[in-house]
C-alpha cells in the first residue's frame, strides 16, 4: 500500500516487487491475487494509475493490477 500511495510512483512500470520463491507457497499467484482483492484501495489511487478510463474506480484498479500481475510481482 505504501508504494501505491507514494506520490513519486505514477505508473505500474515503476513498481516491481520481488519475492523469494523458496519462501513462498506453491499457490503464490492465488495468494497474491486474493491479497489484491483485500487491499484497501481507493478511487484516488485508481485515478492515479488507470489512465485509459475516465473516472476510474477501485474495480478498474483491481482489474489493472491483475492484468499487470506478472510484470509487478516476481518470484526470484
Amino acid at each position: 500500500m505504501n508504494d501505491l500511495n507514494n506520490s513519486d510512483i505514477i505508473d505500474f512500470k515503476q513498481l516491481q516487487w520481488m519475492f523469494d520463491a523458496g519462501k513462498n507457497p506453491p499457490d503464490f499467484v492465488t495468494n497474491m491475487k486474493n491479497a489484491i482483492d483485500n487491499l484497501p484501495l481507493t478511487d484516488e489511487m485508481a485515478k492515479k494509475f488507470v489512465k485509459d478510463i475516465k473516472d476510474p474506480t477501485v474495480k478498474d484498479l483491481k482489474k489493472l493490477l491483475n492484468k499487470e500481475f506478472d510484470n509487478i510481482f516476481k518470484l526470484k
